[in-house]
């Protein structure tokens, strides 16, 4: 069941030449930054994303939703509920398998739809059974589960999803908004919740404005919702984002609030298909403005690349080619450290401009702080249209790693081997393909080098095989482990090249800067370890670091002062000609860019966690200090006389004074231990957070059994 639009998508060319629009988007526009400036053509942005101006507090309604693992701030988002359950049975004969789950207060005495998922045993995939509509009177939810959809033995588990039904009718309004000049109103719309492809209930979206009055009682009886848009979603258009853009150009200067309504057409589906939620995504108002000398932003994250392989060799063979010739036209880090020897705590240090100390964020199960602010959301409110294709496990949208996107996807599918990245940067050209004519930031993150290595045999081919006379057999395992992990590797710097090629047949380069980096490297038995999860010696903790764009960041510039992730924040918003916050860790490296001694960047932290125990590290560019709390003891190394770290010096002044910095770093969370419950090095997962794919994805990766 379709209807078309009241008003449709308006073409845009390219590229697209338009007048300034007001005051309120001069508001919008930052400082300049020095060097060139980009090219001084008008570009597309938000001007007000509404969710951000909603009449009433958003509640308990979650601030976004996902449809086809891509979230977007929403209106209507269901707010599921993920329990943790226990198996009871199954029964003699045919009787059904029982599935008991604490009701949590906010749940009880309502009606529910509740979707259940059963894992036969570890390291079996999770099947998601079909929705069931339940009555949660008391204290415990039951499902009954029928004996052939039932999980046998002793590891068999299970968890449930579950939600309130929406109303049939549903309307959210903003507070009212003065539209600009050349305005349109892009929203998605979707039919989320836990309805079956072809199943899920027919509604109609329908937008109406409403002109602000005088104050006058007889005027303001008077005024009428006026209906701008119109759509329709059917069974067969569930789990899939539809966007939809309105023309404002016959509002320009006036105020309107907008409604944003559903009518669900058919209640009675809901309790047979799982309930539908119709949702909103990222409702904006757009309008052009100058660019002036900001440039697009596109941040790229390699996961586990080690600094020795983005521009090094294996057997005499550059890894990769093409991130070489990236860094004779753009500006390395030689000496960039991480802050946390895993994924999550590192990626929200490049977000957020803190150590994990402060932040907080070791694993995928931890959250942000709402107050602590992302370099995304500093750039959407600078008017960046923000988008990100991540591949989830680590990086979860609920751990704080969505915030600022107005589009946030994780591809969750990508089990060959660990990553999968010609599926995420192919969604990230169609993304820079959808907004070539705005000002825009992309982060692109893939798991591609990480383990399990599972290269293409063409690009394994194209390294040299391991020498076996005369070694060892593990030593011929190490370098096997090396040629494959460089496979993989190279095979990211393919897909860089096509991401290059993209911008340049999209025109943008010249208008773009782009950041290049790792959060962690991978250890190969240098310490007698593997993996990245245990230790952090320099194999793990020093990555790549390039920033690149013509006319504002040198070419061919080697810098080896030591430098840190937390720099990479205050260093992208200063390029961009935005203010950082204040309460960062992270020094901005423009002056360096530009020629100046890096200046404060004298020690740099990274910690984890092993064993359930925190390791601490304090390094400089001469030093560097390892503790242990398992064992209370301090290591330190003469980097320079001894960069492979084989070698700690017994030497009490220079432990003092390792013992004084980690102290220091220590007292930045007040000495408090992060989360415990640690496994491998990584903090272990409480089952109540993580759905099944997420689960899955972590096995894959190695950060829980």
């Amino acid at each position: 069941m379709h209807a078309s639009p009241t008003r449709v998508w308006r073409a845009r060319g390219k590229p697209l030449w338009l007048g300034g629009i007001g005051t309120v988007l001069a508001l919008l526009l930052g400082p300049g930054v020095g060097g060139c400036s980009a090219p001084d053509r008008d570009v597309w942005g938000p001007v007000f994303r509404l969710t951000d101006h909603r009449e009433k507090p958003l509640g308990d309604t979650p601030a976004r939703c996902s449809v086809d693992d891509e979230f977007r701030p929403s209106f209507g988002c269901p707010a599921v509920r993920l329990l943790d359950a226990a198996l009871v049975g199954p029964g003699p004969g045919d009787r059904p398998l029982r599935v008991v789950a604490r009701t949590p207060l906010a749940l009880r005495d309502r009606s529910l739809i509740v979707r259940p998922t059963l894992r036969p045993g570890a390291g079996t995939d999770p099947v998601t059974l079909a929705p069931q509509a339940v009555e949660a009177t008391g204290a415990d939810l039951t499902i009954d589960i029928p004996p052939s959809s039932a999980p046998r033995g002793d590891e068999a588990s299970a968890y449930l999803e579950a939600y309130p039904p929406p109303p049939s009718q549903r309307r959210f309004h903003t507070q009212p908004l003065e539209i600009p000049r050349q305005a349109e109103l892009t929203v998605g719309v979707a039919l989320a919740g836990f309805a079956r492809p072809g199943q899920a209930a027919a509604t109609e979206f329908v937008l109406t404005a409403r002109e602000a009055g005088s104050g006058d009682a007889a005027a303001e009886h008077r005024r009428e919702d006026r209906e701008i848009l119109r759509h329709a979603l059917g069974p067969g258009d569930g789990g899939a984002w539809h966007d939809l853009r309105v023309d404002l150009g016959d509002l320009a200067g006036r105020t309107v609030t907008f409604t944003f309504a559903t009518n669900t057409t058919s209640p009675q589906e809901q309790t047979t298909a799982g309930a539908t939620s119709p949702v909103w995504g990222a409702p904006e108002i757009r309008a052009p403005r100058a660019r002036g000398k900001r440039r697009n932003l596109v941040l790229i994250s390699l996961d586990t690349v080690r600094a020795d392989h983005l521009g090094g060799a294996f057997g005499g063979v550059r890894v990769a080619p093409w991130f070489d010739r990236l860094s004779r036209e753009g500006t390395t880090f030689t000496q960039a450290i991480t802050t946390f020897h895993s994924t999550s705590a590192s990626h929200m240090s490049l977000f957020t401009g803190t150590y994990p100390a402060v932040h907080k964020v070791e694993f995928a199960t931890h959250s942000l702080s709402p107050g602590r602010a992302t370099f995304p959301e500093i750039l959407a409110r600078a008017g960046y249209t923000t988008g990100a294709v991540t591949e989830n496990a680590m990086l979860l949208a609920a751990s704080g790693f969505a915030r600022g996107f107005d589009q946030y996807r994780e591809n969750r599918d990508t089990l060959r081997g660990a990553g999968g990245i010609e599926e995420t940067f192919d969604d990230g050209i169609a993304w820079l393909q959808r907004h070539r004519d705005d000002l825009f930031f992309l982060f692109l993150h893939t798991y591609e080098a990480h383990r399990p290595y599972a290269p293409d045999p063409a690009l394994l081919a194209e390294l040299p095989e391991v020498e076996v006379a005369g070694r060892d057999a593990a030593t011929i395992r190490r370098e096997r482990l090396r040629r494959a992990y460089a496979a993989e590797v190279r095979n990211a710097d393919r897909a860089l090249e096509r991401l290059w090629a993209a911008l340049e047949d999209l025109d943008v380069l010249d208008e773009t800067l782009v950041v290049i980096t790792s959060d962690h490297g991978d250890a190969f038995g240098e310490h007698r370890l593997w993996g990245h999860g245990k230790a952090l010696y320099d194999e793990v903790l020093r990555v790549p670091l390039l920033f690149w764009a013509p006319g504002l960041i040198p070419a061919g510039l080697s810098l080896d002062g030591q430098v840190s992730l937390v720099d990479v924040a205050p260093t992208i918003l200063e390029l961009l000609g935005q203010t950082p916050p204040l309460r960062l860790q992270g020094r901005s490296l423009v002056h360096a860019l530009r020629g100046d001694p890096l200046r404060g960047h004298g020690v740099r932290f990274a910690e984890g966690r092993y064993g359930g125990k925190r390791l601490i590290a304090a390094r400089t560019t001469d030093h560097k200090w390892i503790w242990r709390e398992e064992t209370g003891a301090y290591e330190v190394y003469d980097l320079r006389a001894d960069p492979g770290e084989q070698t700690p010096l017994d030497d009490a002044s220079l432990s003092a004074e390792g013992r004084a910095l980690i102290e220091a770093y220590r007292g930045l969370d007040g000495g408090a231990e992060p989360p415990t419950g640690a496994r491998g090095g990584e903090t272990a997962s409480p089952a109540e957070v993580l759905d099944g794919q997420t689960r899955r994805k972590l096995e894959a990766l190695g950060y829980v059994e």
